[in-house]
């Protein structure tokens, strides 16, 4: 028997796995262009994966399925459908265009409701990756993310460089923080 199978063995039989969505919010903006972002970006996610799998494979009662949206003039998912972690392959962005954060987060809160998103799902985890401030409605899409009764258990906010006051990342991390909180 493997560590694996040992850990999971439990009184009553083996505990079934609960999937935990880890979800990428990628900035593909033409601001990503300068200074290297967006390839940081794609070396920052692909040298995460083999830690994640690390970390999974010492959590043997959950399931790491990971996604991922880019945003730019639009959003769309750039990997539409959950994906094993073991199985995942990061597929490299390329940046142009304007920051429509506010459809990328209007789009993942449609994936937090039951269904898509399992009932016994855990809170997923959601990283926002971006350099600069929305040019769409931040403000809507926030609000469509934070009324969906499956709460997130992390957003992650790097290499935010926003300036304009109605679209200030400090709103949303304070929002965010207490929507985890409580």
């Amino acid at each position: 028997m493997t560590n694996t199978q040992d850990r999971r063995k439990t009184p009553g039989g083996a505990m079934s796995n609960r999937p935990l969505h880890f979800i990428f919010l990628c900035d593909c903006s033409g601001s990503m262009t300068i200074d290297g972002k967006i390839q940081a970006l794609n070396t920052a996610i692909r040298e995460a994966i083999p830690h994640m799998r690390e970390v999974a494979a010492d959590n043997p009662n959950g399931q790491v399925l990971i996604r991922a949206l880019k945003f730019s003039t639009g959003a769309q998912w750039h990997i539409s459908q959950p994906v094993p972690v073991d199985e995942f392959e990061w597929v490299d962005l390329s940046a142009s265009g304007v920051t429509d954060m506010g459809n990328a987060l209007k789009m993942v809160a449609e994936q937090m409701k039951t269904p898509p998103m399992p009932e016994k799902a855990l809170p997923p985890v959601l990283v926002l990756l971006s350099d600069g401030s929305a040019t769409d409605d931040f403000g809507g899409g926030l609000k469509a993310l934070m009324e969906e009764p499956k709460s997130f258990i992390n957003f992650s906010v790097t290499n935010t460089g926003y300036n304009n006051t109605e679209n200030n990342p400090n709103t949303f991390i304070k929002t965010s923080s207490t929507s985890i909180i409580s």
